[in-house]
């Protein structure tokens, strides 16, 4: 089919990547403003309809844009799933863990360079105590690499699964099931139960990324599949109300929430199934430099989003003016990092 077309296919990959990238700076844009909220529900709550309106801004976009990290992993199932893409044992360790390993420690060996440098210069910069552990652990979002080390290490047997088709949704429905069972906290007791760790996590969004590219879907039930998306977007923006509202904190929401799965599913199909060619040349170039953006933007996304600017603009404008000012100075730094035959690899 012509949406299956290698050409085609491939600049959905990175129309999806771009969408991805942009995702995920905005949870971390969005991280002081998510967490300035908490602090202040759990203090009593805001004082007018104006301030609760900004930090019920910040929860929203910070939980619809945890689509990013799903959509990563699907793109990744459904370019490393393809039949014609042979993964044997020893590829695996030899070529596909080292490609991440090597930018994961140079990463975390600049960040806690950096943030011992920052802290002996301006402390107030960061909020990490002088003598604290943390200093020395992995940024926060460097956790994306070393999970899909561990998706490589089961690749092969992953790859026998979808071999099957009706084995494949088999794994996807109880995926979704016990992703269910988990994050509810009336009724995660029947997922400790049964321990089905096996089914649970981002192995799912690796498999569902390849089921999805390689299935057809009608005009119909693409257009019932997008009301179902809008829907599960709206659960959570309902839930987030309810938490603003009632002055409840959410604990149920988590990576494999079942409105997550619903609403990364539903990008995936549009994105799909939408005409890409007239962006096609800009998809291209971006798309070597989306990866470097991914580890670097956390360094700028520190050093830009700083009170006082931070609250200058109503969330609803500042979210998407500081995600374009952390994504254009992230890809203008990964450029020149490509640039420089000996760190090249780092960003790749």
């Amino acid at each position: 089919h012509a949406v299956h077309s290698g050409g085609k296919l491939f600049k959905v990959f990175d129309a999806l990547r771009l969408i991805a990238t942009f995702a995920v700076i905005a949870i971390h844009v969005t991280a002081t403003g998510y967490t300035k909220t908490v602090n202040v529900m759990e203090a009593g709550g805001y004082n007018s309809v104006s301030e609760l309106w900004g930090g019920g801004i910040y929860l929203i976009i910070n939980k619809l844009t945890h689509i990013g990290v799903p959509l990563f992993i699907m793109i990744s199932g459904a370019l490393f799933l393809r039949p014609e893409k042979n993964i044997q044992i020893k590829s695996v360790y030899s070529k596909l863990i080292p490609r991440l390993a090597i930018p994961y420690f140079f990463w975390w060996a600049f960040y806690v360079l950096v943030w011992i440098a920052v802290l002996k210069l301006s402390p107030q910069l960061i909020r990490i105590q002088d003598n604290s552990i943390e200093r020395y652990l992995p940024p926060v979002h460097l956790w994306y690499l070393p999970m899909l080390m561990g998706i490589y290490m089961v690749l092969p047997i992953i790859k026998q699964i979808v071999l099957n088709r009706k084995l494949t949704r088999y794994f996807l429905i109880l995926w979704f099931v016990f992703g269910v069972l988990a994050s509810v906290p009336m009724i995660e007791k029947v997922y400790d139960a049964f321990r089905m760790h096996f089914v649970i996590g981002y192995v799912g969004y690796f498999i569902l990324g390849y089921y999805i590219s390689t299935m057809e879907l009608g005009v119909k039930t693409r257009r019932r599949l997008y009301m179902i998306g809008i829907l599960a977007a709206m659960a959570i923006v309902l839930q987030d109300l309810c938490v603003l509202v009632w002055k409840i904190m959410d604990k149920c929401f988590i990576d494999s929430y079942p409105m997550l799965i619903i609403m990364s599913m539903i990008v995936f199909v549009y994105v799909k199934y939408s005409d890409w060619t007239k962006w096609s040349r800009v998809l291209s170039k971006l798309q070597p430099y989306l990866f470097g953006v991914y580890l670097i933007h956390a360094l700028f996304v520190t050093v830009i989003i700083r009170e006082p600017f931070y609250s200058l603009l109503h969330p609803i404008l500042s979210v998407p003016l500081f995600v374009l000012i952390v994504f254009l100075v992230s890809l203008g730094c990964t450029y020149l990092i490509k640039k420089t035959p000996i760190l090249y690899r780092v960003v790749e």
